[in-house]
């Protein structure tokens, strides 16, 4: 039987750790997709997704900007399958263009959508979209459970310009109300508002973590909106603790300063590390089971599209 030619794309380490984990798969032959980028006139790039369209049998996007093959794909009557990954499904939600974009043309384009976190799934439901969650994931390679730091200390990622979007104010208040607490920040150089503060440390856009999780006891990550950030998982693994946006297994809820303060509080009382996080994350998030989901899905749609 000719394996299926299958066309992955999208935010590049999951793609590559998807593509890695397909090729073990005989059943699947891998068709690199060609770049878009550069200076090239529009009929080239509308050539050049055509052509790629006629390569592949299904194609697979991590996140709902890859449409432009998505509706090739689907115009060339091939298979498709969607990976929404949270600032996608903000887009689509929040701007008017898109939201109609989507819903008038691409939505129709797409045979499978999968979620990476359930919430996703929820905002979803509102557009009338039916998902399937499927934890997507770049590595498994997690650290190991360590002791944590005697003086209680914080872990923030602030990226220089979306800070507000990741809590800045928030993280930089609680700093401001507990100089008693050390706080660590990663994603962005020294700024005005944490060198004003003695107990903040902002350690630069580029960080080696493996070096830095053993010094923090709890990550914050009071996000406007989010899907499945590998460093809670990270975090998780090590044994820390963390205070997420949203609902989260075995984290902390907090969206305001109070909350996240208030969770902090309570987790400044505690001396052993997070190991029911760090037992979850090795459970639950491996390459081997998402590869298995992903599979799965590719196959029914295969079959729909009757290849197989």
């Amino acid at each position: 039987m000719t394996s299926a030619r299958i066309g992955v794309g999208g935010l590049k380490l999951n793609a590559e750790a998807v593509i890695q984990q397909l090729r073990k798969n005989t059943d699947f032959t891998i068709i690199h997709q060609p770049s878009l980028r550069g200076k090239v006139p529009p009929w080239t790039l509308l050539k050049r997704l055509w052509q790629y369209a006629g390569q592949v049998d299904l194609y697979y996007g991590i996140s709902y900007g890859q449409w432009p093959r998505y509706l090739f794909a689907h115009l060339r009557g091939k298979g498709t399958v969607c990976h929404w990954v949270g600032t996608d499904v903000l887009l689509v939600l929040r701007n008017p263009l898109h939201r109609w974009w989507f819903g008038a043309i691409i939505n129709r384009c797409i045979d499978r959508h999968l979620v990476v976190s359930e919430n996703l799934g929820a905002e979803l439901a509102t557009l009338g979209v039916k998902t399937q969650h499927i934890p997507l994931i770049s590595d498994t390679t997690w650290g190991d459970v360590e002791h944590l730091p005697e003086q209680f200390t914080i872990l923030a990622y602030l990226p220089a310009k979306r800070g507000r979007f990741y809590g800045a104010p928030i993280v930089y208040e609680i700093a401001k109300r507990n100089p008693q607490w050390k706080v660590y920040v990663v994603g962005r150089d020294p700024t005005p508002h944490g060198k004003a503060l003695s107990n903040v440390y902002e350690l630069g856009a580029w960080v080696d973590m493996s070096k830095v999780y053993p010094e923090v006891s709890v990550l914050v990550r009071p996000t406007v909106h989010d899907g499945l950030p590998r460093m809670i998982l990270e975090a998780l693994s090590r044994g820390r603790y963390v205070v997420f946006s949203r609902p989260f297994p075995h984290c902390s809820v907090g969206k305001t300063v109070e909350e996240v303060e208030q969770a902090l509080r309570e987790l400044a009382e505690r001396n052993e590390p997070n190991l029911a996080g760090a037992a979850y994350v090795r459970k639950t998030y491996t390459k081997e089971r998402t590869t298995r989901s992903l599979v799965e899905v590719f196959s029914d749609v295969l079959k729909e599209r009757h290849f197989i």
